[in-house]
């Protein structure tokens, strides 16, 4: 099992307070952490890093946290990147949708981001 310091969070949030408040949450707590701002770098962020686990807002430009879920699962290469959504209300869910780990609604509490991230971690 990698150290904390060792596992990648890559952050998809198109809202900058909130991108940059989970950044820094996760930062101290100590993991190394990258973000995008929209779906398309996001894609590409992912393929890029191969981060030890995406938190994804379901609302991006571009791509929307589906499609990047989608597109992530059709690539050998990525399908096992696990994912946790974070959705406006709890109807918003991905949980029907198969192969999906967990998500989170808003708002966002800073001990359930933590523990879902080392849940899945």
């Amino acid at each position: 099992m990698k150290d904390k310091s060792e596992q990648l969070i890559l952050v998809l949030e198109a809202d900058e307070y909130m991108r940059e408040s989970m950044v820094e949450i996760f930062e101290l707590e100590g993991y190394c952490v990258a973000a995008a701002a929209d779906g398309v770098t996001g894609l590409a962020e992912a393929r890029k890093l191969r981060p030890d686990l995406i938190v994804c807002n379901v609302a991006l430009s571009g791509l929307n946290g589906y499609e990047v879920f989608d597109a992530l699962q059709a690539d050998a290469e990525t399908v096992s990147l696990p994912f946790v959504f974070l959705v406006l209300r709890r109807s918003d869910s991905p949980a029907f949708r198969s192969g999906i780990g967990d998500y989170l609604t808003a708002p966002l509490d800073p001990q359930d981001l933590l523990a879902t991230a080392a849940a899945r971690l």
